[in-house]
């Protein structure tokens, strides 16, 4: 019946709701507190941090796995479009925060960071603006030759490069940004600032 009731939600076209901003504002001096709510923040909400530099003004976490309607403690999706997606995909969440300052003419953050940040973030006198981004990547498994007739039939083919050590048995893709979920991780950094 929850599946019945959750297909019907979303073949009939609910719509996201339109998402909030995906940045903070930071008033000089802040950073630091900031910062630190911002770790908060991602711990709290099940993410492994994986690169924390204050000095470059970059936090990244571990990818989030997350099956949707199979795993409601999670939490990771905003919609009921998300809960099935999840749970008919393998995919998995990475958030990256970038801290910039707030005159910067972009708004989005770029790919790859210089090797060596000139400037330390935690010395600057003006306004700093934290961009959060969430990835959503895809898995897919690699080789799989389903059965048609059964599923215990099935079988992986295995894939092996020219010096016989064998390739990874998935690969993942890109998806989407999930601005939903950046948002909401702003909104729980505002509320820890308070």
């Amino acid at each position: 019946m929850l599946l019945a009731a959750t297909l019907c939600g979303y073949l009939t076209g609910c719509q996201a709701p339109a998402p909030a901003s995906t940045s903070l504002r930071i008033a000089p001096g802040a950073y630091s507190a900031t910062f630190e709510a911002v770790k908060d923040e991602l711990r709290a909400s099940g993410f492994e941090l994986d690169r924390i530099d204050a000095r470059a003004g970059v936090i990244t976490t571990r990818p989030h796995f997350s099956a949707g309607l199979a795993t409601p403690w999670i939490g990771d999706e905003s919609t009921l479009g998300q809960e099935l997606d999840d749970f008919l995909n393998r995919q998995r969440r990475t958030v990256r925060v970038v801290f910039t300052p707030a005159d910067a003419d972009s708004d989005s953050i770029p790919d790859a960071e210089p090797v060596v940040n000139p400037v330390d973030t935690r010395t600057l006198d003006v306004d700093i603006r934290a961009q959060v981004e969430v990835r959503l990547e895809r898995i897919h498994r690699l080789g799989l030759r389903p059965s048609s007739a059964s599923v215990r039939l099935s079988s992986v083919t295995e894939r092996v490069d020219q010096d016989g050590a064998e390739d990874p048995p998935w690969t993942t893709e890109v998806v989407d940004n999930d601005a939903l979920l950046a948002a909401r991780i702003v909104r729980g950094v505002t509320r820890r600032m308070r």
